[in-house]
């Protein structure tokens, strides 16, 4: 079926058609000027991140290409950290670590400083292209580059960038506008979606954070529907949309099946549930709802006003492209679904939906209903562009617009978000303390279970041999992470204390022999039963079943994804529009 050709789209040269590519990063660029002028803005969540960047590029280093176990927190006893935190926002901080501790007279400290800013620069970058190649669906290249601008400067991203330092959840931005590209018709309802363009996207924001992945699978789920629901008298086709997207569903988690498997069924051996604590649950989240705690509110409603200015804008963007009645057919089709979209996110946000977030499969988890915003800025971003379809700018005019609005707009807000470092929390001072000692506190849902973090001492040794398996560390050890490999002579049979939190993935070894885990401590350390004399232990973190499951899993899927991308007909139907 032919396409609609987007406004003005033979009035540009092909030079003027890639001024996005110019421009864009610029405007990301001047976002961040508060951050070169004032250092990285550490954050609420700006110390796990850099832990996870630092360990992950440590095992890079050391030849571990997919870490599972991280070894630096819970004071050096580690936690399956990486088991269950999405691997794409960690891996581009390692890497990104690795490449920028090594430039040539540069101090790694230093270079480590420089991490924050270039990953905020990518993700904001990677964003505004996102939302560009979504808009220009519909619109021409000037409108289209506004309103890229105005998504990649909205003030929930850059509240997510510098106030909470959530950068996982920064990265995703640049997904969800390729999975609604993928879904939302440019031609008719007739016309199903490729696979292969809902699979890619969806699995890339399984990857890179948990809660935009639940996110953006409603938000496919709820575009169907309202396809469906147009599609109600022509059923052939109203078929062919559902198994097109229930297909491009399935490849989508398939492909991140290496990460999803383990993280699913490994969650019965940590305190998963610890994510959703009070404070950190749905009920203590909806707009401008009032805590115990003032510092809690403070970034609560902050978000809630951000989520009132958004909704109103989208609002009028809107109503402004409804009155536009010469815009072609699919077009003005899109403008009352995005505004059921709207009023569905509004709903959210407020105590009414509390049902919905209580019974809905994995929606507690998103711990946050203002997280939707991530979702409504992509609507913002959209809502605009069809607002400004019919703008003739010149494309240079058009540039220089770009760069004034972010000037105007993006410049002062990420200012006002951006939050200062405490003594020890700059980054150059964290490369250090990362580098020389192990003081970094356990993750309370990646716990292995049943530890107590309220038992874990923050001074223990390597390892220790004691009568007792739940003998208190003495006073004047000195911490350190426990060498998976040594050898120890042992008078009589005693239980060896390793500074390792029991997990079943880790198989110790006696004398090359595997011996089970002894008694369970409180604070959760391995304790193995060792016999008297000469013994050589061998600590093996293995491939479990589900690893191996979920690797076979995605490996299928990629061959299944190379296929419909490869073969001529398959290739045509996959990346069709």
């Amino acid at each position: 079926m032919p396409q609609i050709a987007p406004a003005s789209s033979t009035s540009f040269s092909a030079g003027s058609r890639r001024l996005h590519l110019v421009v864009l990063p610029v405007v990301a660029l001047l976002a961040l000027l508060p951050m070169l002028r004032n250092g990285a803005s550490c954050g609420h969540d700006f110390d796990f991140h850099l832990l996870s960047w630092f360990e992950a590029a440590q095992q890079f280093a050391h030849g571990t290409l997919y870490p599972h176990w991280a070894t630096l927190p819970a004071y050096g006893a580690g936690e399956p950290r990486f088991v269950f935190y999405p691997p794409l926002s960690w891996s581009l901080g390692a890497l990104l670590t690795l490449a920028l501790t090594h430039l040539p007279h540069l101090a790694p400290a230093t270079g480590f400083a420089h991490v924050p800013l270039v990953f905020t620069w990518v993700a904001l970058t990677t964003a505004g292209l996102a939302a560009f190649s979504l808009v220009r669906r519909y619109v021409g290249p000037t409108p289209a580059l506004l309103a890229a601008t105005l998504y990649l400067a909205n003030p929930y991203l850059l509240f997510t960038a510098f106030e909470r330092t959530a950068f996982a959840e920064l990265l995703a931005a640049t997904f969800l506008p390729l999975l609604l590209a993928a879904i939302l018709p440019v031609t008719s309802d007739g016309d199903p979606p490729s696979v292969a363009r809902i699979a890619v996207p969806l699995a890339l924001l399984w990857l890179t954070n948990a809660p935009a992945a639940v996110m953006g699978s409603y938000l496919l789920a709820l575009v169907v529907l309202l396809r469906i629901f147009a599609l109600r008298r022509h059923s052939r086709a109203a078929l062919a949309l559902l198994l097109r997207s229930a297909a491009g569903t399935l490849l989508g988690l398939a492909l991140a099946g290496f990460y999803l498997v383990p993280a699913i069924h490994q969650q019965r051996w940590v305190e998963i549930n610890m994510a959703v604590i009070p404070g950190m649950r749905i009920v203590d989240n909806t707009l401008f709802h009032h805590t115990p705690d003032p510092e809690h509110d403070v970034v609560l409603h902050t978000a809630s006003l951000i989520a009132v200015v958004l909704l109103l804008l989208t609002a009028g963007l809107l109503a402004i492209a409804a009155r536009r009645t010469h815009l072609p057919s699919p077009t003005i089709a899109a403008v009352p679904r995005l505004a059921i979209l709207v009023a569905v996110i509004a709903v959210l946000l407020t105590p009414v939906s509390l049902p919905l977030w209580r019974h809905l499969p994995e929606l507690a988890f998103l711990q946050f209903p203002w997280r939707l915003l991530a979702v409504l800025a992509v609507l913002f971003a959209l809502s605009a562009a069809l607002a400004l379809r019919s703008l003739r700018l010149h494309p240079a005019l058009g540039a220089l617009s770009a760069l004034l609005l972010a000037g105007a707009v993006a410049t002062p807000t990420a200012a006002h978000f951006h939050q200062g470092c405490d003594v020890g929390e700059a980054p150059q001072e964290a490369f250090s303390t990362l580098a020389a000692s192990y003081t970094v506190a356990p993750t309370d849902e990646y716990t292995p279970e049943p530890a107590d973090n309220d038992a874990l001492r923050h001074n223990n040794p390597p390892f220790r041999l004691a009568e007792d398996p739940e003998s208190v560390t003495p006073a004047g050890a000195q911490a350190g992470a426990v060498p998976f490999h040594f050898d120890l002579t042992v008078p009589t049979p005693e239980f060896l204390i390793l500074n390792l939190r029991s997990y079943p993935a880790w198989q110790a070894r006696l004398n090359g022999t595997p011996i089970p885990h002894g008694p369970d401590r409180d604070d959760g350390l391995l304790t193995l039963h060792v016999p008297a004399g000469h013994d050589h232990i061998d600590l093996i973190y293995v491939r479990t079943l589900d690893q191996s499951v979920g690797a076979r899993l995605s490996a299928l899927a990629l061959l299944t994804l190379t296929l419909l991308l490869v073969h001529p007909r398959w290739l045509r139907r996959a990346w069709s529009t």
